[in-house]
Parts: C-alpha cells; sequence; structure tokens
C-alpha cells in the first residue's frame, strides 16, 4: 500500500524576505505639482545620481580605475551583458583589489554612515552598481592627481564576494544598500505619481521597503555567483510590466489632473511591479535571500 506524498505549498509572497507597501492618497491629490512632476523631480534625481555614482564617478590616475562606463582595455566581467554590468576590469584594477584586505576582499567606507546616507567615497578597490546601471571601480592604491572619487551604489560584488569566501554580510553594507534602495523608491513613488510629498533622502514617509537582515552561514555560499544568472525570467517578465508601466503613468496622469485622484487598480499595479523588482534586486543583487522570487504583484 502507497501512500502519496504530501503537496508542498509554496509560502506566499507575503512573506518573502523582501517586502514593499505604499499608502495610498486618499484625499485630493495636487494637480499643480502632477503636471510639472518631471521638472520638480529633477534636484532629487541628480541627489540619487550623486549618492548612487552614476555622474560622480571619474577615471582614478592613469591605469586602474575608470567610471561612467569608459574603462581601458581590460578583461570583461563574467556577467557581460546582464542588468547593471558587463564592465571590463582591467588587469591593474583586479590587482590593485586583490591586495587591499585579507582574502582580497574591498574596502569600503561610506561617508556619513547611517545617518541620512547622503553619499558614499569609494576607497581603492571598491565595487559598486550605481542606478544608471554601470558598475564602478576604482582600482588604484591612492596618490597621483585624480586618485580620489565618489560614487556610490548598491554593494553587490564585495557582498558576493564575502559571502563565497567568508560566509559574512557586514550589517552596515546591508544597512547602506537597504537605506539606498529605501531612498529610490520614495523617488520612484513620485516620479510614478503616488504621491505628492517630495521624496526624503532619510524619512519613511509612505513608503515601507522592509528586508530582512539575512544570516549568512544560512545562505548557499556558491549561489551569490549565479543568482543573476538565474533571475534571467523575471527580467523577461518585468520588461514586459515595464511597457504596463508606462501605460499606468499616463493614464494615473490624466487622471490626476481631471479628477484629482489616481484610481486605486493603477495605484495597485505599479506597487506590485515595483514590488517584484525589489524581490528581485533582494534576491539577486542585494543577496539578501536564497528563495528564489515569486512570479507575483502581490
Amino acid at each position: 500500500m502507497t501512500t502519496d506524498a504530501p503537496a508542498v505549498t509554496p509560502p506566499p509572497a507575503g512573506d518573502y524576505p523582501v517586502r514593499l507597501s505604499i499608502d495610498y492618497a486618499e484625499g485630493p491629490r495636487n494637480r499643480l505639482t502632477t503636471l510639472v512632476r518631471p521638472l520638480l523631480a529633477i534636484p532629487i534625481l541628480i541627489v540619487i545620481m550623486l549618492v548612487s555614482g552614476g555622474s560622480g564617478a571619474r577615471e582614478v590616475g592613469r591605469g586602474g580605475g575608470f567610471a561612467n562606463g569608459r574603462p581601458g582595455s581590460g578583461i570583461l566581467m563574467p556577467f557581460a551583458g546582464m542588468p547593471g554590468y558587463g564592465t571590463p576590469m582591467t588587469p591593474e584594477t583586479m590587482r590593485a583589489f586583490q591586495g587591499q584586505m585579507p582574502g582580497g576582499m574591498p574596502a569600503v567606507m561610506p561617508a556619513g554612515m547611517p545617518a541620512g546616507m547622503p553619499g558614499a567615497s569609494v576607497m581603492p578597490g571598491a565595487g559598486a552598481v550605481g542606478t544608471d546601471g554601470q558598475m564602478r571601480w576604482d582600482g588604484r592604491r591612492g596618490g597621483g592627481a585624480g586618485g580620489f572619487a565618489t560614487a556610490g551604489g548598491m554593494l553587490f560584488l564585495p557582498t558576493l564576494l564575502m559571502l563565497v569566501f567568508r560566509r559574512k554580510y557586514p550589517r552596515w553594507w546591508f544597512d547602506w544598500n537597504l537605506e539606498l534602495s529605501r531612498f529610490g523608491t520614495r523617488v520612484s513613488s513620485y516620479l510614478m505619481l503616488q504621491r505628492d510629498e517630495y521624496p526624503s533622502t532619510d524619512e519613511a514617509q509612505a513608503v515601507h521597503l522592509d528586508i530582512d537582515y539575512p544570516d549568512a552561514t544560512q545562505l548557499n555560499r556558491w549561489l551569490p555567483l549565479v543568482k543573476w544568472l538565474l533571475a534571467i525570467p523575471h527580467y523577461l517578465v518585468l520588461l514586459v510590466l515595464a511597457i504596463g508601466l508606462l501605460l499606468a503613468w499616463i493614464v494615473s496622469w490624466f487622471a490626476i489632473l481631471i479628477t484629482g485622484r489616481q484610481p486605486r487598480g493603477l495605484f495597485d499595479y505599479i506597487v506590485g511591479v515595483q514590488r517584484w523588482g525589489a524581490r528581485v534586486a533582494g534576491y539577486a543583487f542585494m543577496l539578501v535571500t536564497d528563495r528564489y522570487p515569486p512570479f507575483s504583484l502581490k
């Protein structure tokens, strides 16, 4: 007599280690700021570009470092062509990187940690992913004209190496990634017409992004090397959802100007896409969980 094994029910999406919710604006919306929202967002977009290294990074010295996608000749990173990666790294940069800390770990020191986290100083051997999708390195050991560059962005490669070689996830690296993600989500919600208050650099406001701090000893040591690859199906789905996101923005813009409100269905769809993207980022780039992100807007 055989007994069928009980069906395994996947955990609900709401239990995922990355959670995002945005408060729906119940009252009348500000038609004037909605009309010129892209113009009003320019200052905060400049701020977030500077924080994430979108325009502040520059080439360091005459050999190893590079920024803004303008490197010299070098080897191609193994994740070429993936979102946010594929920037060549010169041999000089690699040698400098390997010598920064025991075990080849990079040295990264954000400025102003943790209050507000308005920017970061990338020390020699630091790698970061900016909001514009560029991987940036400062490969020199210091010295010489132009030997300093301000940059920032999500700490992906340092975290990956620390997890692989030391099975550790430094708490302040996690806090930096979390606060930068929260800041970016607030700016996104403002641009997507979900809220009228101007994005704060440090206060949560109506945007609630929560990410569980991982126990690095419970994470698979080698999975971070391929998570970006395993997430390819999500990239494809998000590209399709982005088309709907653009249409939702256009309809929301006209709806707010005419009726003073954003349709709740459009609001929920936009939040759902943002939530989906946040889960993928948490899995593939922040490396906070080994659980594969659910294909869900909820």
